[in-house]
């Protein structure tokens, strides 16, 4: 059965590329190649959802006639979580696509745009489901270029063009390094397999020289510092569509990618190895954050929140490794457990922000926040969906997010665990944080919601904004069905990302995490696990029912517990509200405003002024630059208007890119001699190649 699955993901995706070059210009045409796409990602998800139940996984063997070998691709639990993820986005995407895409009806780049989609749903999956070295890379340039080329649906508009070759360039660097680190890997074969066992015998420096390489190419397709320039530029340009695959699914294979070969194909890491992770990964996180809350562009916010995110993830991983390194199998476990069920919190919720964000562009006509608010009222469908989504990535009880995060710097404390001081300052300044990532994370989405849903609206496209087409907003409500499932009821995802866990470190943590249904449990957690067990025993087919770590991770406190007493405090507030109001009867007043005799959209806080409490505290590394215009006049008490303008910089451009692209540029002047336009200067070039060869054989 899985091996139909396996086959018939292919075919959806086949018959949608003929379609969509063929008739994918038409309404019909592009219905039918989108709904063949949302098929495929339907059936990615019963593919993975049978391997991670127990079903025997496909295996498919192809003989290529290369001389490195056969071409193998399976799946195993790791894996599956990841087509998983890659089957619901499509699904969604595709839906959302049928809508964002009808004006381009009768246009020409909509069935090469179709074709595309169709070619990158193929490459997502094959990547999860390679077994060896090469199929892996074949499929792996195959996403950098057909990503490169949904970006650009809008072609003649020359900052989308330039934005989609810089994500492309970035990952061509990428892939060298994995290139680099695979030949050092495939003494004997490139087969999964062969490259693990070659990684056993790997010492150092070679090892730590693979690592590194393969931190850095997967890194690169991750968005980590210093090669995350090409997020905040690539998903504004793509289609949101496109972009929500961009961040919920392709970057989450670069960290699919670190799992599976820095990780799983280097068993005995280093000591540093995750020291180092740590360091990049929480500065990641942080820098992610700090720079998403000062973006006025919609989409720019949250590619921003994604290099946050991503870094959470990377530090966890980071953490996992030096657990390992110290010979805590059980603990490096949990933190793996952690970053994958983080990575799977964040694509969903991510992935209805983005759809969302596209129906608001389409909407309004802008992603400006300056130009934004009202929203709630106008688009209630897109604002509400967007809301669950943001709390999740807020990481406010009891949705996912918060749950993930929680896991991740609740096994941050347990880093007194390291036996040198060293490691567990590391990791005490890494959880530090990553604290306060979550709360500036808190910041940027209540900047985000407040000033662009709530308030007046500050502009008439905003003040007209109506529900774009069906299709679009049952695509976010599709994907959030997912995401508020497994905040609910975690404990049906905790053991599929414990299984996964398992083929990379060791020892299974769920039952550390996750008591059993009628297990007893000590202390002040036995009366949740006996109510469960009362209530809902022999009913769910689960583990357990709460999110409770055995006493043993002394730490560690319920989540279950906490959103818990969050939902009853807020019952109980809305209860108190009602009952007071019953004790009078309702008295109607204008609201005060400050004096002001009417309250117009320009008194309201804009998106600027909301964050600059954040940049002057922040500014010694923000760096950030404001100009005033027409403050003279306030000076001397005249009157007009004025007018200011703050820029803050990208991330590392002023002490890296530009030095950087400086340097290449006077490298490149240097070596624009050689080339002439002489054919006989040409001709030279070869004979002297050609007797330098004949020289080397005869020495």
């Amino acid at each position: 059965m899985t091996d139909l699955l396996f086959g018939a993901i292919f075919a959806c995706d086949l018959v949608a590329a003929v379609l969509g070059l063929t008739v994918g210009g038409t309404r019909a045409g592009r219905a039918a190649a989108l709904a063949l796409l949302a098929l495929g990602g339907t059936l990615a998800v019963a593919l993975g959802g049978a391997v991670l139940a127990g079903a025997p996984a496909p295996s498919v063997d192809i003989a290529s006639g290369l001389p490195l070998g056969h071409l193998q691709f399976g799946l195993d639990s790791l894996s599956a979580i990841f087509v998983i993820l890659a089957g619901l986005l499509l699904v969604a995407a595709s839906i959302f696509a049928d809508g964002y895409l009808a004006p381009h009806t009768g246009e020409r780049a909509t069935g090469v745009h179709l074709a595309v989609l169709s070619g990158l749903a193929a490459a997502m999956v094959l990547v999860c489901t390679a077994r060896d070295g090469v199929g892996f890379l074949m499929a792996w340039e195959s996403i950098a270029w057909l990503s490169y080329l949904a970006v650009i649906l809008e072609i003649d508009d020359r900052q989308v063009s330039r934005a989609a070759f810089q994500m492309l360039a970035v990952s061509e660097l990428g892939t060298l390094a994995v290139v680099a680190a695979l030949l050092a890997l495939g003494g004997s074969g490139f087969g999964f397999a062969a490259l693990a066992a070659q990684g056993q015998h790997l010492g150092d420096p070679a090892a730590s020289l693979v690592f590194l390489a393969f931190v850095f190419g997967f890194g690169a397709k991750a968005g980590i510092l210093p090669l995350q320039m090409w997020l905040p530029e690539a998903h504004p340009a793509a289609p949101s569509h496109v972009s929500a695959l961009l961040s919920a699914v392709i970057v989450k294979l670069g960290v699919y990618g670190i799992i599976r070969f820095g990780l799983g194909m280097l068993p005995h890491p280093d000591a540093w190895w995750g020291p180092a992770l740590i360091g990049v990964g929480t500065t990641t996180a942080l820098v992610g954050i700090l720079w998403a809350l000062f973006q006025r562009d919609l989409k720019r916010v949250l590619a921003y929140s994604t290099i946050e995110n991503v870094g959470i993830i990377v530090a966890a991983l980071g953490l996992a490794e030096t657990f390992r390194a110290a010979g805590l199998e059980l603990l490096a476990s949990l933190a793996l457990v952690a970053a994958l069920y983080h990575a799977v919190t964040h694509a969903l919720a991510k992935g209805v922000l983005f759809l969302g964000s596209g129906a608001v562009d389409r909407a309004t006509g802008t992603r400006d926040l300056e130009r934004l608010g009202g929203l709630a009222r106008r688009l209630p469908v897109t604002s509400i969906t967007m809301l669950l989504a943001i709390l999740s990535l807020a990481a406010v009880a009891p949705f996912a997010g918060y749950l993930s995060e929680w896991m991740i710097l609740e096994t941050f404390l347990q880093g007194f665990n390291l036996p040198d001081l060293a490691s567990r300052m590391v990791v005490l300044a890494g959880g530090a944080l990553l604290a306060l990532t979550a709360a500036s994370a808190m910041v940027v989405f209540a900047r985000l919601y407040a000033i662009g849903f709530v308030g007046q609206p500050r502009s008439r496209g905003a003040a007209e904004a109506t529900e774009g087409a069906q299709s679009m907003r049952l695509a976010g409500a599709l994907l959030l069905g997912p995401a508020l499932a497994i905040a609910l009821l975690p404990t049906l995802v905790l053991p599929l990302v414990d299984r996964a866990a398992q083929g990379i470190v060791g020892p299974s943590v769920l039952a550390h995490l996750v008591p059993p249904l009628y297990g007893g449990h000590p202390g002040a957690y036995a009366p949740l696990v006996g109510l469960g067990a009362t209530l809902l025993g022999g009913i769910l087919p689960i583990n357990g029912l709460v999110v409770i770590p055995a006493p043993g991770f002394s730490t560690i406190n319920s989540p279950t517990y906490l959103a818990i007493a969050e939902l009853l405090l807020l019952a109980l507030a809305v209860g108190g509200v009602r009952a007071i109001r019953r004790l009078g009867g309702d008295r109607r007043a204008p609201v005060w405003a400050g004096g002001i005799p009417a309250f117009e959209a320009r008194r309201q806080y804009t998106a600027t002024a909301y964050a600059n409490p954040m940049r002057l505290i922040f500014q010694p590394v923000l760096r950030s630059v404001g100009v005033a215009r027409g403050s003279d006049l306030a000076a001397t008490g005249g009157t007009g208007a004025i007018e200011y303008e703050q820029s803050v910089p990208p991330p590392l451009e002023r002490v890296l890119y530009r030095p950087l692209l400086a340097g290449v540029d006077r490298l490149a002047r240097a070596i624009k001699v050689v080339q002439s336009g002489d054919t006989n200067q040409y001709v030279a070039y070869i004979f002297v190649v050609v007797l330098l060869v004949l020289l080397l054989r005869l020495v």
